[in-house]
């Protein structure tokens, strides 16, 4: 930029004056040579990737840039190996440690014979000094059911009967835990508090003027830098998050907003636009893909009606959750160029950073503090707390350094990138966009969850069957055959109905939205529940469960196991093999069901195979009935018990349970001429809709979920009608037969009326994975669903639909 334009832009944009030419000559002549800052040379956005690395040099306990050596280095790759696990955590550590051993508080004193106190023991130190009250710093983590703190030689179980939490954690924070070491490995904690911050100005003392970005940086920049931040009062940002391109009365408002400042003559130096940049979660297919370029083409178009914004402003684009590189890992890369150049033609000073981007105003779209709720190992104690827990989250990632202080199964990072995330030193400002939920009707996202998430959290639940007679609820999960750790179990549960009536601002410490009232730890080296189904009138649930893998190599699997449960206990009573276990030891047990009077039991899986036991001698009702090598998805029985509805990926078909005949078969539907599509689920209408049949069926091709609608007379298709954008996963029907409920893949759920298919409710984003299972309560006033994401929520319905409302 030439002096001239250089004088045009400080009096236009940055003062919003109007300077004449013969002004401007002057102060060319006046300026001369001078030494003159440009606003955009102090204006850099760094993507993660491209950030240098620094590593931590732990003999002179400071940080050097690393110098790759390609012989000994390999450069970061976008899918680590194995040996980059270890060094996400050792690397952590090692920052933070290196931090507190600055602080006065925490390093080491000398004393008289040559020897030294350090206040900050480690836990190697801890042996042989029982009953001792000490200080100790290290990364916490859960594992065989209790709480520990690790650093790099040992770790000691936590006992935190005690100890009364004032702010967040979650495992994988490292923490300062005060109090005494009662016995070997074990620590009885009296306090717990995030590490202390370091004021940026201390680190980069610390380390001369290494800049963290690998940028060389000098002294006289700096002050130039704070010299025209003080004078240039007038320049501002504008930020904003989850613009939905593809909806027009979003281009209808930004309009507005630009032609506002415009005429204001007030241009904003940047605008900061953050995603989800479509409605819906941007799927990498043709249609799609044009729908996405289109949407920035529209912007870049806008933009060009106003010259001074287009010509003036710089553009920052932020990809959200739901944008390009669906992978859910961070760092997230930029949108790539093939939808935004010719946006990019029409905006030169357009750039599409990733997510999070750059160091000293970080920009991150991630719902961490829903994150953070959601795993935290104890509800905080926040009576009289000066700062909302959004500002304590905040606060403690920052003191953590990181922008995801959590194990990788809670938040999957690449392993390689993990030092894009970091927050060191600490930064001027940090931006966390998150789509926030605000509504009475359900429960789940909050401060209610939080003590049923704890008891879940380290089981991944895998199955239930939605509320029993009694309004209880079963719920199974563990980690599977695999040596997790995390073991396999079965648990029962009852609402706490007067907490549904009560903000969350209202609970009291401890209280429970479920009640957990019995509990069975399932056989060490089985595998978890993978489907549950509830006895209509006993307390009886059936279960699908693979045996030991020594077990199934010899042939035998009682994968069909039957349970009794009370407030008491839960306890099995009988198992019978329905899959073979000779022929693939990955089989197993997918689908099951009773009939409504509780006199048969239907299980299929995925060998292919539909087996109708009668209960409870559990002998087979007639041969089981195979479905030509297609897994079973789905199995009902219609409220009579005379029939049985199987869907498998192709075959949607209705067997006589008298003899298992074939009524009617239909085979894999071809909706909207070419639309190629599978059968999900199957359900009968229940009171005002019995004598339908509903079914789910996905769209492969034209990425589209339909529900159809059939009459189980003739068989002839009611009603036919999409209702999703993205597969459905999970389907139920309300008792009274009014509603029908589905989970999607894309984490939501919504309602719709049996009659019409009319969506009457969405709840978006409502697990962090695709919900697997939900059910109806016996009167249809709540929903409760579950997904892999370890967490369970329960939805009150409003009296009232307010007919497509989308809670956000």
């Amino acid at each position: 930029m030439s002096l001239t334009q250089t004088i045009l832009h400080q009096f236009n944009t940055i003062y919003g004056l109007i300077i004449r030419p013969e002004s401007t000559q002057y102060l060319e002549e006046e300026l001369g040579q001078a030494d003159f800052v440009e606003l955009e040379k102090l204006q850099e956005v760094f993507k993660a990737l491209q950030i240098s690395q620094n590593e931590n040099n732990r003999d002179v306990e400071t940080l050097m840039p690393e110098e790759v050596d390609r012989d000994k280095h390999d450069e970061p790759k976008v899918i680590g190996d194995f040996n980059s696990k270890a060094p996400v955590y050792s690397e952590r550590y090692d920052l933070i440690n290196q931090r507190l051993k600055r602080k006065s508080g925490y390093s080491k004193r000398f004393t008289s014979f040559n020897k030294f106190e350090n206040k900050l023991s480690s836990l190697k130190d801890l042996r042989g000094r029982e009953g001792g009250e000490f200080t100790i710093f290290g990364l916490l983590t859960f594992a065989d059911e209790k709480y520990q703190l690790e650093d790099k030689e040992w770790q000691i179980w936590l006992d935190l009967s005690e100890c009364e939490m004032h702010g967040f954690y979650t495992e994988g924070n490292f923490v300062l835990a005060k109090g005494r070491y009662t016995e070997v490995q074990k620590f009885k904690v009296k306090s717990i508090e995030h590490p202390p911050l370091e004021d940026p100005d201390d680190t980069r003392r610390e380390f001369g003027h290494l800049d963290f970005l690998g940028i060389p940086n000098s002294l006289e920049n700096e002050e130039t830098i704070k010299q025209y931040e003080n004078e240039w009062q007038n320049t501002f940002f504008v930020i904003m998050s989850d613009l939905w391109l593809d909806q027009s009365k979003t281009l209808v408002k930004l309009r507005a907003m630009f032609k506002h400042y415009q005429d204001k003559n007030s241009i904003p130096f940047v605008f900061v636009l953050i995603g989800n940049f479509l409605s819906e979660p941007f799927v990498n297919i043709e249609v799609h893909s044009a729908e996405y370029r289109a949407a920035f083409d529209s912007l870049g178009n806008l933009v060009a009606e106003f010259p001074s914004i287009a010509r003036y402003s710089h553009f920052v684009f932020v990809p959200g959750c739901s944008d390009f590189c669906l992978s859910g890992r961070s760092p997230q890369r930029h949108i790539p160029n093939i939808y935004t150049s010719r946006l990019k033609s029409k905006i030169p000073k357009a750039v599409f950073a990733s997510n999070p981007c750059s160091q000293e105003i970080v920009i991150f779209r991630e719902d961490i503090v829903y994150k953070v709720k959601r795993n935290i190992i104890r509800i905080p104690n926040l009576l009289g707390a000066q700062e909302s827990p959004e500002i304590q989250v905040t606060k403690a990632l920052l003191q953590q350094s990181h922008l995801c202080p959590f194990p990788l199964f809670m938040k999957p990072i690449y392993r390689d990138y993990d030092y894009t995330l970091r927050l060191y030193p600490v930064p001027d400002v940090v931006v966390d966009f998150r789509q926030v939920v605000t509504s009475g009707w359900f429960i789940g996202l909050g401060q209610e969850s939080l003590n049923l998430v704890m008891e879940l959290k380290n089981s991944n639940v895998t199955s239930y069957e939605g509320f029993d007679h009694a309004g209880k609820v079963i719920i199974g999960g563990g980690g599977g055959v695999e040596r997790t750790g995390i073991k396999n179990k079965l648990a029962l549960y009852k609402v706490n109905e007067k907490i549904l009536e009560k903000s969350s601002e209202a609970l009291e410490k401890d209280e429970k939205i479920l009640e957990k009232l019995s509990e069975l730890e399932l056989e060490e080296g089985g595998d978890s529940p993978q489907c549950i189904t509830f006895h209509s009138e006993e307390n009886i649930i059936s279960c699908g469960i693979n045996s030991s893998l020594e077990k199934m190599k010899t042939g035998e699997n009682q994968n069909c196991r039957i349970f009794r449960y009370s407030d008491e206990r839960i306890e099995l009573i009988n198992t019978t093999q329905t899959i073979r276990a000779d022929i693939n030891e990955d089989y197993y047990q997918k689908a099951t069901a009773f009939s409504h009077n509780g006199k048969l039991l239907a299980t299929g899986g995925t060998d292919s195979k539909l087996t109708v036991l009668k209960y409870p001698s559990l002998d087979v009702a007639f041969p089981p009935v195979n479905f030509d090598k297609q897994e079973i998805y789905d199995v009902d029985f219609n409220s009579t018990g005379d029939q049985i509805a199987v869907v498998s990926e192709k075959l949607l078909r209705i067997l006589s349970t008298k003899d298992g005949e074939r009524i009617q078969s239909i085979e894999r539907p071809t909706f909207q001429k070419t639309a190629q599509c599978k059968f999900r689920a199957c359900r009968f209408g229940k009171g005002s809709s019995e004598g339908y049949l509903f079914t789910v069926v996905n769209s492969t091709s034209k990425f589209r979920a339909f529900i159809v609608k059939w009459d189980v007379k003739i068989w002839n298709k009611v009603l036919l009608k999409a209702v999703s954008r993205k597969p459905i996963t999970a389907f139920a029907v309300s008792n009274d037969g009014n509603l029908l409920a589905f989970g999607s893949s894309d984490q939501s759920v919504s309602i719709c009326d049996t009659r019409t298919f009319r969506i009457l409710l969405t709840v978006p984003h409502l697990h962090e994975l695709p919900v697997t299972t939900l059910g109806f309560n016996s009167d249809s006033t709540l929903i409760i669903c579950g997904s892999a994401d370890h967490s369970v929520n329960i939805m009150q319905l409003p009296e009232k639909f307010d007919s497509g409302k989308k809670i956000r």
